[in-house]
């Protein structure tokens, strides 16, 4: 074991991981934000809304996270293309 680098590398890592905070405290408070309004219209008496609000969590749950990646990418290219020409 290199002692050395890991002395030398010791300083990158601190700053990576006040970094990973930060991305954690950010997620944190748009994760609770975005679950809490989800919520809030899922108690909605209007159906339209209350089954929008049911089916958007279904979806993205029910569906592996590089699958949704590949939608977003390639399917905005899609769209932008549309609409473009």
């Amino acid at each position: 074991m290199d002692f050395d680098l890991m002395i030398t590398s010791f300083p990158k890592l601190l700053s990576a991981t006040v970094i990973t905070l930060k991305l954690l405290s950010a997620s944190l408070f748009f994760g609770l934000f975005i679950g809490l309004l989800f919520a809030i219209l899922r108690l909605n008496k209007n159906p339209i809304i209350n089954k929008f609000a049911y089916g958007y969590p279904y979806v993205f749950r029910g569906t592996p996270l590089l699958v949704q990646i590949f939608i977003i990418y390639f399917g905005l290219l899609i769209v932008t293309e549309f609409l473009i020409f």
